[in-house]
């Protein structure tokens, strides 16, 4: 596969970021996930969920951090990068989310039949 004809699905992609942002909103039309608190949880697990459709093996660390391991083409350190959900309490939809949307879109583009990253990444 050529990397031309990787496309975003815009569609799927608001409908996800719209999704997770029910979760948490406030009357006020903000998002408030506080870290550690039921929403938070609440997002993490849905994003996991997205995580494990994806294929990737999720891990939560005991504080409810999330990784979520890709296999590459050699058995080398792994890239990693990484963000969070939680917001502050006056929070957007996008507060704190595009930069794990950012990777989420990567790993789904690297998912498509042909293409297979040579390290594997968290």
């Amino acid at each position: 596969m050529k990397t031309e004809q990787l496309r975003i699905n815009s569609d799927r992609l608001m409908q996800r970021i719209h999704r997770l942002a029910e979760i948490g909103f406030t009357e006020e039309g903000a998002c408030c996930r506080l870290a550690l608190t039921d929403e938070d949880k609440a997002g993490r697990d849905l994003v996991v969920g997205w995580m494990r459709e994806l294929g990737l093996q999720v891990q939560v660390d005991p504080i409810g951090n999330i990784f979520g391991l890709r296999a590459g083409l050699e058995d080398s350190a792994p890239v990693m990068t990484g963000s969070h959900i939680d917001t502050v309490r006056t929070g957007g939809r996008y507060m704190a989310t595009m930069a794990c949307w950012a990777v989420w879109k990567w790993c789904r583009c690297s998912m498509k039949p042909g293409l297979l990253p040579s390290a594997r990444w968290w």
